[in-house]
């Protein structure tokens, strides 16, 4: 334990090695991909993955984020490959062998117990390490880089070492979910814990906002279609609202383009679960209402492959435009579906109306306009309120312009919903292929990580440490002695709060003394903390993220030695370093998100 000094120190410092390429994966809700470029010069182009062919045949830049293992748990396929092997699994016995996962990225999101030894559950609620899940699919994703790398090269020397790995996360996501997918990664074997540098964690809004503003790019805008998104944005002092719409989650930051072309983000980043898979769960209560929530269970357990293709044929339709053409919306129906169902139930036909919802030569479920746009409306209110409230906040008072990305961005339905809502309050734009300025962007920032200069903290960050004791102001049962003195121990001792700005690669240093005269071994715990103005480390909200312990050998100066401590807030982790001054022993280590054992120890 040491005691505090009132001042403390920060600057600016930036890693840097070299590689031969950079991937960015995109690793999606939904769907996932990746893209990549060669680090010979600046302007190197990047390229997407083409090789993912859907059931039409038609290939495509994503592939949906679906993994099948093998009943042994070894792997089998993933995307489309993954989706078509498990539908033509030769019997429901089968199917219920094997191990299919879908949509399971959002175990992570607000999860704050979550660990190493969180299990998932797949379609058949068989249990499996979240960690193992997400390492198969990283795995994959990144042997299918290397292997179109080669190909590109015609070197089949090339391997993973050579490639700077970018993978994307949500902003929102806590610094815990962030490192349980480096940890995943690092299970992939795609990088190694001894060179963490070679991983850079993405945040998918800034991808995005990295990519619109650096590359040429038009933007959907009926009324000017000439102009690109960069136009918009690249003005000095410009400030706009990314709005990153995937699968999962929406994730919103605030950007302001700085005199030299970085960006500084200005307001800490929010969000929520309204992604794109909110319809699907509208449309699942849908057909509950339709055909009876225990019929639709039993059919579910009976036909979990026919289940699969059913919600996939939905996922397809969503995307369209006919509701907003007037237009019916026909969901094919598998031929079990048929069988076990021949009608809508009376009480739901009597509810929506004949019109508006019916069954069609046994063969598809017709939905109105009307009830097609409306499985929207939950998730677009609550997406339209959350970012009414950001924009009447006085620090946005400024943000002129709102970006769409995201893979729900490309739903015609949201965005004419979100135009008609925020058109006269600020410029909407809509980047052409939206779903994919998140994984091209990732593969900038890995090339160009000080373009983002600066970001808000979401949470508070500090070290334990103790002070002398005020009678009246600390707590009794806080009180010890340390060699005559009163002293207040656990005192949370804050180096950067909630809300703050830090810079990339900021290192925030403050200078401690020890506790009694004769110590010489100095330790230090780091918490993170909720809220913003804890006073002590066992407060409610306060979690321990590591500790170091540096040796200080000459005691000669007694208590009045001086420990430097900082915190580094680097592009990929936290880091924490103890300096003895007067012997220079130094220590240092990365700060662990997923610790889940409270050291309490004065």
């Amino acid at each position: 334990m040491a005691c505090s000094s009132p001042d403390g120190t920060n600057s600016v410092v930036y890693p840097g090695k070299s590689y031969l390429a950079t991937v960015g994966i995109d690793f999606g809700t939904a769907y996932s991909g990746f893209a990549f470029s060669f680090n010979k010069e600046q302007g190197d182009p990047i390229f997407m993955n083409r090789d993912w062919v859907n059931e039409l045949g038609h290939r495509t830049s994503k592939t949906p984020t679906c993994l099948l293992l093998k009943p042994d748990q070894s792997f089998d396929s993933f995307g489309y490959k993954a989706v078509e092997k498990y539908a033509n699994l030769k019997s429901v016995y089968e199917g219920k062998q094997h191990y299919f996962f879908q949509h399971f990225k959002m175990t992570l999101h607000n999860n704050e117990d979550i660990d190493l030894k969180t299990p998932l559950y797949d379609v058949n609620r068989k249990r499996m390490e979240a960690k193992k899940v997400f390492a198969h699919s990283i795995k994959f994703l990144g042997e299918e880089a290397v292997k179109l790398i080669r190909q590109e090269t015609e070197d089949d020397d090339f391997k993973v070492e050579d490639i700077q790995w970018v993978l994307t996360v949500p902003a929102i996501w806590t610094p815990r979910a962030k490192q349980f997918m480096r940890e995943a990664a690092y299970e992939a074997g795609i990088v190694s814990r001894d060179n963490p540098e070679q991983l850079v964690i993405a945040l998918e809004p800034e991808a995005a906002a990295l990519f619109c503003t650096e590359k040429k790019m038009a933007a959907i805008q009926p009324e000017r279609m000439n102009l690109s998104v960069d136009g918009f944005l690249s003005q000095p002092n410009a400030q706009y609202m990314v709005v990153d719409i995937g699968g999962g989650t929406l994730d919103v930051t605030v950007h302001e383009k700085q005199d030299d072309g970085t960006i500084k983000e200005i307001h800490k980043v929010t969000g929520g679960p309204y992604g794109g898979m909110k319809v699907n769960h509208q449309f699942k209560s849908l057909l509950n209402e339709l055909f009876g929530d225990q019929e639709l269970y039993d059919y579910r357990q009976l036909f979990p492959v026919d289940w699969l293709k059913l919600k996939n044929d939905f996922e397809e339709k969503k995307r369209g435009v006919r509701a907003l053409e007037g237009k019916e919306t026909r969901i094919l129906l598998p031929r079990s579906f048929t069988s076990q169902f021949s009608k809508i139930r009376p009480c739901a036909l009597e509810r929506y109306g004949a019109d508006e919802v019916k069954m069609m030569k046994n063969e598809y479920l017709c939905l109105s306009p009307r009830i097609m746009v409306g499985l929207f409306s939950p998730v677009l209110e609550a997406m339209k309120g959350h970012l009414l409230t950001l924009l009447t906040r006085p620090q946005l008072s400024m943000v002129r312009t709102m970006l769409l990305v995201g893979g729900f961005a490309d739903s015609p339905v949201l965005q004419q919903e979100i135009k008609n809502e925020f058109a006269e309050k600020c410029r909407v734009i809509i980047p052409r292929n939206a779903d994919k300025a998140v994984v091209q962007g990732a593969v900038m920032f890995g090339k160009l990580p000080a373009t983002i200069t600066a970001r808000v903290v979401g949470i508070t960050y500090g070290a334990e440490c103790c002070r002398d004791f005020i009678q009246g102001v600390h707590p009794e049962k806080k009180k010890f002695v340390a060699d005559g003195m009163e002293k207040c121990k656990d005192i949370f001792s804050r180096f950067v709060k909630e809300n703050e700005a830090v810079k990339l690669g900021q290192r925030i240093r403050k200078t401690f003394h020890p506790v009694r005269a004769n110590d010489t071994l100095i330790t230090f715990g780091f918490y993170t903390a909720t809220d913003p103005e804890a006073q002590f480390v066992t407060d409610d909200g306060l979690n321990k993220i590591g500790s170091i312990t540096v040796q200080s050998p000459d005691i000669r100066r007694g208590r009045d030695r001086e420990i430097e401590v900082s915190m580094y807030f680097g592009g990929t982790e936290i880091t924490a370093t103890a300096v003895d001054l007067s012997s220079g022993n130094v220590e240092q280590t990365t700060l662990d998100f997923l610790c889940t054992v409270m050291d309490n120890e004065q």
